[in-house]
């Protein structure tokens, strides 16, 4: 190595290293200044679509309301048949368990939850 070759690349390393630590920062404001305006954007999207939203929420809300109420006529027919000791297994029951429990089950969470964001009454 030619005398004065390590204080050179030194030199170099420390300018490259200087460098580094630039672009390394600039990039981390770029990320900051990205990551704020998609929330901005973000959020005027939201604005605008949140009515349409809310209809389909309560579009499903409906049907959801009408699945529960087939469901607990289903209910009330198999606790009839059951309270005079019909078997009747023999119509070949249909499982509901994907439901949720009757009472605090998938339909009345989904319910509760559509009404505390305001979606439905």
């Amino acid at each position: 190595m030619p005398p004065g070759s390590k204080a050179l690349n030194r030199k170099r390393l420390s300018e490259i290293n200087g460098q580094f630590q630039t672009l390394t920062t600039a990039l981390e404001i770029l990320r900051q200044r990205i990551a704020d305006a998609r929330g901005k954007a973000s959020s005027a999207v939201c604005a605008s679509v949140r009515p349409e939203y809310g209809r389909r929420v309560a579009a499903i809300a409906k049907a959801l309301e009408a699945v529960q109420a087939a469901r607990n006529e289903y209910a009330g027919l198999v606790d009839d048949l059951e309270a005079e000791n019909i078997a009747w297994t023999s119509l070949v029951p249909v499982a509901l368990g994907f439901l949720g429990d009757r009472q605090d089950g998938h339909i009345a969470r989904f319910l509760r939850e559509a009404r505390e964001a305001g979606y439905v009454n």
